[in-house]
C-alpha cells in the first residue's frame, strides 16, 4: 500500500510535483492510503455479498438472471457503504480517483495498447475510476507494476466497466448506477445539496471538495482560490 501512495502514478512521490510541503504531502498520502483501504473494502464487500447467497443458483435457472440478481445485491451493499462514509473520507476517495485517472491518462499517452477492441480514452478514464472502486488497490497496483497476469485482470475489469457504462447510458437491462456516480452524488448532496440541475452545480461541488481536502492536508487559502489547490 505504501508503494502505491508514494508512487509517481499518483503524483505523490515528491512534494514539488503538487507544490506541497513535505508534511502536507505526507498528510495527502495518508488520506490516499485510507481511500485505498476503502476501495479494498468495497471490493471485498462484493465478494462477501455473493458468498452469502449460496442458494441463488437454485432459484434461477437462467444464468444471466442469476448474475443480475447478484449484481443488484452487491451494488446495493456497496452504495450503502459509500453513503455511510464520512464526508472527509468521501472527498479523499474522490481525490484519489482523480489522481489515479491522471496517472492512467499518462500511462495511455505512451501508446500502451489496451484491449482488442477500440475504446475511447474518455470512456476508459471513467471506467478506470469505476474499476478501482469495484476491485480496490489491485487495479492501481496492476498499472503501477505493469504487465503480467495482474495487468490482464485489471484490463478485464476496465472492459467490464466500459460495457456496463454503455448499458446504463442506453437503458440496458441489468444496468445499475456506477459507484463513481454514487460517490460524486453523495459528496454533492452533502456539500451543496440535491439541486443537480443547477448549471454551476459541479463547479460548486468541486470548490467545496477542494476546501475539505485543503483543510485536511493543511493548506490555508482564500475561499476563491480553494478550487485551484491540490
Amino acid at each position: 500500500m505504501d508503494a502505491l501512495v508514494t508512487s509517481g502514478f499518483l503524483d505523490a512521490d515528491i512534494p514539488d510535483r503538487l507544490n506541497l510541503t513535505l508534511p502536507q504531502l505526507e498528510e495527502l498520502r495518508y488520506r490516499f492510503k485510507l481511500a485505498l483501504y476503502a476501495t479494498n473494502e468495497l471490493g471485498d464487500l462484493g465478494l462477501r455479498v455473493v458468498e452469502s447467497l449460496p442458494n441463488v443458483a437454485v432459484a434461477y435457472a437462467d444464468g444471466d438472471e442469476k448474475r443480475h440478481f447478484e449484481h443488484s445485491q452487491v451494488r446495493a451493499a456497496q452504495v450503502l457503504y459509500i453513503q455511510g462514509m464520512s464526508t472527509l473520507d468521501l472527498v479523499s476517495l474522490a481525490y484519489l480517483l482523480r489522481a489515479a485517472e491522471t496517472g492512467f491518462v499518462r500511462y495511455r499517452s505512451r501508446g500502451t495498447p489496451l484491449f482488442r477492441v477500440p475504446v475511447d480514452l474518455a470512456s476508459l478514464s471513467v471506467a478506470f475510476k469505476e474499476a478501482t472502486l469495484r476491485r480496490g488497490s489491485f487495479v492501481l497496483y496492476a498499472f503501477v507494476r505493469g504487465g503480467g497476469l495482474e495487468h490482464q485482470a485489471a484490463e478485464s475489469g476496465l472492459l467490464l466497466a466500459c460495457t456496463e457504462m454503455r448499458m446504463w447510458e442506453t437503458g440496458g437491462t441489468g444496468a445499475h448506477d456506477g459507484l463513481h456516480m454514487t460517490l460524486m452524488r453523495e459528496i454533492g448532496r452533502r456539500l451543496v445539496g440535491n439541486d443537480r440541475k443547477r448549471p454551476d452545480y459541479a463547479a460548486m461541488r468541486n470548490r467545496e471538495m477542494a476546501k475539505v481536502m485543503n483543510e485536511a492536508v493543511g493548506i490555508r487559502v482564500h475561499a476563491q482560490r480553494a478550487s485551484k489547490q491540490i
